[in-house]
């Protein structure tokens, strides 16, 4: 079993990883220093830059996938790394209003 880097990862590794994760392209790409459309190319097989590959593969790994090829090619996820972006939708527990991914904390016990 050959473990997947950046170069490596396959459109199949990442759209069976959002799968797994339970994420849309468009929640994933939120969470991304590139947009949906590049991540929308990749996962249709066409070419990307290399910068933007490593940035799909590390926040997947960030988030517990491991990848890997050879003998037992496919996708897992381990326990994520605690303190990282939670990339599920969330909403208000008063109203049900759709918070926005990216959020200010109000207090100190919410930055810690």
């Amino acid at each position: 079993m050959a473990k997947v880097d950046a170069t490596t990862m396959t459109p199949n590794h990442v759209k069976a990883a959002r799968a797994l994760l339970g994420v849309s392209a468009e929640d994933f790409a939120k969470a991304l220093p590139i947009g949906v459309a590049t991540l929308r190319t990749f996962e249709s097989g066409k070419d990307i830059k290399d910068a933007s590959k490593t940035a799909i593969f590390e926040a997947l790994s960030d988030h517990g996938v491991i990848m890997q090829n050879g003998g037992s090619p496919g996708v897992r996820i381990t326990e994520p790394e605690k303190w990282k972006i939670n990339l599920k939708t969330t909403h208000c527990s008063r109203c049900g209003y759709q918070l926005p991914a990216v959020r200010k904390p109000s207090n100190l016990r919410q930055v810690l």
